[in-house]
């Protein structure tokens, strides 16, 4: 795992919590056991996910369906924007990870 300490939230309270990351990006790539490879982006609010071996995407709203049991994607043209700016974003965040940058 990668990324921010999080001491700095229960040890400096108050204008750190401000800047905290508002997002992350996960990967699990495929091994001994299969579980298919996935990529996702991570907010409050909503969840992207990547199956590139299945050739699948799908967008979840965390506040309404937390436990990812409607896929929004599957709503054709309603989410693209939505879908097209989580990708992107997520592609630039598996980038950075890629470089070994932290988050």
């Amino acid at each position: 795992m990668q990324g921010s300490d999080l001491a700095q939230l229960y040890l400096n309270p108050g204008p750190t919590k401000q800047s905290w990351r508002q997002e992350f990006f996960y990967e699990w790539v495929a091994g001994p056991v299969h579980f298919p490879t996935n990529y996702a982006l991570v907010r409050k609010d909503k969840k992207f996910i990547q199956w590139p071996q299945h050739d699948l995407e799908q967008l979840f709203d965390l506040q309404v369906d937390p436990f990812e049991e409607v896929d929004l994607n599957k709503d054709g043209d309603t989410y693209n924007d939505t879908v097209n700016e989580m990708r992107s974003r997520m592609f630039e965040l598996q980038a950075l990870a890629a470089k070994g940058v932290k988050m």
